[in-house]
């Protein structure tokens, strides 16, 4: 049997102006012209190589990198590391069971379970999380939060989540980050 790839990725329509896509603004985080690979696709390696790894460090399998307009999904149990992405949506299909991070990522749609998310330099993604501690920004702007798709509240019930922002020390309202309205999710 062939072995599966812990990443599959689509590219994204660009429509007939040949300009770059983005996102779609819908209701769900994954839009109907992204569709994921399918068995036997060729799908190209988005890891890096990072060195021997230590427990939560990145390797080979679990850094997705320098990706544009792209569908990518992530069959991953421990972590993983997303990296200078723009306009890519993410799904990671398994809980992880320690951290995600994302770091310099701009227009992107992630769906993810975790234990623990670390978000840095990021601009405009949206974020659909089930996170059992807080999550953290720090250097990020235009950020938006919405529950993770397998586990919404109960009908009636607003979604509460509380985002550290390592740049907003005030009491006030953080501006770099919202959560998105319920039709967004």
């Amino acid at each position: 049997a062939p072995a599966s790839s812990p990443a599959t990725e689509t590219p994204l329509s660009s429509g007939d102006n040949g300009s770059d896509a983005t996102p779609s603004q819908s209701s769900s985080p994954l839009s109907a012209e992204q569709t994921p690979a399918k068995a036997g696709d060729e799908v190209s390696s988005s890891a890096e190589s990072c060195g021997p790894a230590a427990p939560g460090q990145a390797t080979l399998e679990n850094r997705v990198a320098d990706r544009s307009n792209e569908l990518i999904e992530l069959d991953l149990q421990d972590s993983v590391f997303l990296a200078n992405l723009r306009g890519c949506t993410v799904v990671c299909r398994n809980a992880l069971r320690t951290s995600a991070s994302l770091t310099a990522c701009e227009g992107c749609v992630i769906v993810v379970a975790a234990q623990q998310l670390r978000i840095h330099h990021c601009r405009g993604c949206r974020v659909y999380v089930r996170c059992p501690t807080t999550p953290i920004i720090e250097n990020c702007q235009e950020m938006g939060f919405g529950p993770h798709p397998g586990h919404l509240p109960p009908a009636g019930q607003p979604f509460a989540l509380h985002v550290s922002d390592f740049n907003w020390l005030r009491a006030e309202p953080s501006p770099n980050w919202s959560l998105l309205p319920s039709p967004n999710w």
